[in-house]
């Protein structure tokens, strides 16, 4: 009788919040959730901030700096006209 030996993949999702309020940090968990039902699968979520919600997955924080308003507009030539 000849066993198969099955490994198993690593993924990595990397995402500034997983989990919480967000399109894309729900639309990321759900994704990660659903595919993490067939054991095959082995999930490292890189993040900043997340919601674990019991998945069997392994979270690493990542350090994230937020830019100044300045940085996000460089079109503005004062913080008045985003007003």
């Amino acid at each position: 009788m000849t066993e198969k030996i099955q490994l198993m993949k690593n993924i990595a999702v990397v995402i500034p919040k997983f989990g919480l309020v967000g399109g894309a940090e729900q639309f990321a968990e759900e994704l990660t959730g659903r595919l993490s039902e067939n054991p095959a699968y082995n999930f490292q979520i890189f993040a900043n901030r997340w919601e674990a919600g019991g998945h069997p997955f392994t979270f690493h924080r990542i350090p994230i700096q937020i830019p100044d308003d300045d940085q996000l507009c460089p079109f503005r030539s004062s913080p008045a006209e985003a007003r």
